[in-house]
């Protein structure tokens, strides 16, 4: 990734961006946010605790049968410390969709994870309800894309 280092930035200012593109599909028949794209990891290592990382993932999901729901959260690792499969805390998920055979999938989600420790995001998801199916992301392997932006204090 890209990384700028002038101290005499303004507030607000972006400090790095980093950047991958996965083409793999993941399923999961769970209903909770364990199952994630670990093609999709991605780490960061903010400059200062008070940054703030913009979180932007763009994919596909899609469903094995109809009448399937399912949604998306986000996966948060820091190193040395804790992890969660559902930053954002949703109930539900980013996004719900069922019924529909395949969807584009944008997630833009702010964090300010409080530490110089590298962070690593990755989209997780989980089958909700209705008819029994499996739930999809990086549908038919077309490439998603997943980006980290460091923005200053």
């Amino acid at each position: 990734g890209n990384q700028l280092t002038d101290a005499n930035m303004s507030p607000g200012s972006v400090l790095q961006i980093v950047s991958k593109i996965d083409d793999a599909e993941y399923n999961t028949t769970t209903s909770d946010f364990s199952a994630r794209g670990t093609g999709f990891d991605l780490a960061i290592t903010p400059s200062s605790t008070s940054s703030k990382i913009l979180i932007m993932i763009t994919t596909r999901i899609a469903f094995q049968y109809a009448n399937t729901f399912g949604a998306v959260g986000i996966y948060r690792s820091i190193s040395g410390g804790a992890s969660t499969n559902n930053l954002s805390g949703e109930t539900s998920g980013n996004m719900i969709v069922g019924d529909v055979l395949s969807t584009p999938l944008t997630i833009q989600f702010i964090d300010t994870p409080n530490t110089t420790s590298a962070v690593t995001y990755a989209p997780t998801f989980r089958f909700l309800s209705g008819g029994s199916g499996i739930v999809y992301i990086g549908a038919n392997t077309q490439a998603s894309c997943i980006s980290l932006i460091e923005i200053g204090p």
